[in-house]
């Protein structure tokens, strides 16, 4: 409640980290030493830089990653590429369950409403039918991480003992501001 009985809804954050208010007409306001400033809609600020986007990206990776690691998962990142090999995409996560050396789960992470990219959509069908090929540095990372593993790269998962691939989860979480 404003001081003269107006309702505001807190909708997110500037960029400087600072509360950012809608009032009922569709204005959005910040508080700065007690008085109110009109801003722009922080979803749609012209001023988030591609850096600013990939940190706040990186940041909810990061966030996932040590939540599976605080519960005993392994992760690790690497990529895959299609069954032609003509297409690579790079899955921000990719982990297995405590006491597993077999990769149970693939994970991408999606801010501010983006959607899976042109490689995304080629090859993570085919992670999850087995069909995609992990590239080398993703077995190289998986099988330091997992010892017992026998991961090879340039062979289809299914023929690895995944016939029936791996499962691939999207997460979605707020762009900048939102």
């Amino acid at each position: 409640m404003g001081p003269q009985g107006g309702r505001y809804s807190a909708v997110g954050t500037d960029l400087n980290g600072q509360q950012v208010y809608r009032d009922g007409g569709g204005r959005y306001y910040t508080l700065d030493g007690g008085t109110k400033v009109q801003v722009s809609n922080p979803a749609s600020s012209p001023n988030v830089s591609i850096t600013q986007q990939q940190a706040h990206h990186q940041g909810y990776v990061d966030d996932i990653k040590g939540q599976l690691e605080g519960k005993g998962y392994n992760t690790t990142s690497g990529g895959f590429f299609s069954k032609c090999g003509s297409t690579v995409c790079y899955p921000d996560i990719i982990y297995s369950r405590p006491g597993s050396t077999r990769v149970d789960g693939v994970i991408e992470i999606k801010t501010g409403g983006a959607g899976p990219s042109t490689g995304q959509s080629a090859v993570y069908p085919q992670i999850g039918t087995g069909d995609a090929v992990p590239s080398s540095g993703f077995v190289q990372n998986w099988n330091e991480s997992n010892p017992n593993s026998l991961l090879k790269a340039g062979v289809p998962m299914n023929q690895q003992g995944y016939p029936d691939g791996i499962p691939v989860y999207q997460i979605t979480a707020p762009g900048l501001g939102q």
